[in-house]
């Protein structure tokens, strides 16, 4: 789970200069595809585990981009509804 959340944080907040912005997006836009694709339960295992994330980012003081991201990644990806 880890591995797949780093990835998209990296394609998300990477500049242009780093990743292809069109490659990030395809990739982005699999990832959020591969995830709809959970059962309910590892979804909600999923939202579960990058929610912690998120606040483990916030405690250590990270950047505000990446905690942002996180908080907001479940509903950016489709695993939640609005």
């Amino acid at each position: 789970m880890e591995l797949i959340i780093y990835q998209a944080v990296f394609l998300e907040l990477s500049g242009d200069d780093i990743v292809d912005p069109d490659a990030a997006i395809e990739q982005l836009e699999y990832i959020s595809w591969s995830l709809q694709q959970l059962s309910e339960a590892d979804r909600l295992t999923f939202i579960q585990f990058v929610n912690e994330e998120a606040l483990k980012a916030e405690a250590a003081g990270s950047n505000e981009e990446l905690v942002d991201f996180l908080k907001t990644f479940p509903e950016a990806f489709g695993l939640i509804d609005d």
